[in-house]
């Protein structure tokens, strides 16, 4: 019945994320420095939303609106990028233990890329709940939505800015590797050239 009624990408989704949170997990108190690295950004963008609350309707329409297309941008970015992170080119010369080591690397950037993601799509919804809220001038709820809108904004903002140093210590492990790889392959010819003589 399950096969029938369930799609298959929700049926793999709990052995995707069992290995996923396997690999995370590696790292010291990862779950830890996770709700860390949400929490602090969320509380500044929340207490930027609290100063936010007394602006103009208009003024905040327009603000909401430049978020929401912000979050939307982002959103496409981060899908894009996250295609071209899980590419392994320029991998083939790597030790099967530096292949591990780099596929780790890869499932966890993509991790981190898949937080981003859904913090910028959480961004964009809360701006369109905003925007119904503010159509049916519900003011309790409008406060609401901007300390927590202004909260997932800060987050994807502060992700968004370590992706290119989590791309870079991507690209100069494999980059490291292979120069590693020649090094030792050099080393080995100079040493067979050696014997022969």
């Amino acid at each position: 019945m399950k096969d029938l009624l369930i799609p298959d990408e929700w049926q793999s989704l709990p052995a995707l994320l069992r290995q996923i949170l396997g690999i995370v997990g590696k790292t010291s108190h990862a779950y830890l420095k996770m709700l860390v690295g949400f929490a602090l950004p969320f509380a500044a963008g929340s207490a930027l939303g609290l100063y936010a609350i007394p602006m103009t309707p208009s003024t905040s329409e327009a603000l909401i609106r430049g978020v929401l297309s912000f979050a939307g941008l982002l959103s496409g970015f981060m899908v894009t990028l996250m295609l071209f992170t899980g590419r392994t080119e320029k991998t083939d010369s790597l030790s099967l233990e530096a292949a591990r080591e780099y596929r780790d690397k890869v499932i966890y950037l993509l991790w981190s890329q898949t937080q981003t993601l859904v913090f910028s799509l959480t961004t964009a919804l809360m701006s369109v709940l905003w925007m119904l809220a503010e159509s049916r001038s519900n003011s309790l709820m409008l406060e609401i939505l901007t300390v927590g809108l202004f909260g997932f904004l800060a987050v994807a903002l502060v992700r968004t800015v370590l992706l290119p140093l989590q791309i870079f210590d991507l690209h100069q492990f494999a980059l490291n590797m292979m120069v590693s790889e020649k090094a030792d392959a050099l080393r080995k010819t100079i040493a067979e050239q050696k014997d022969e003589d």
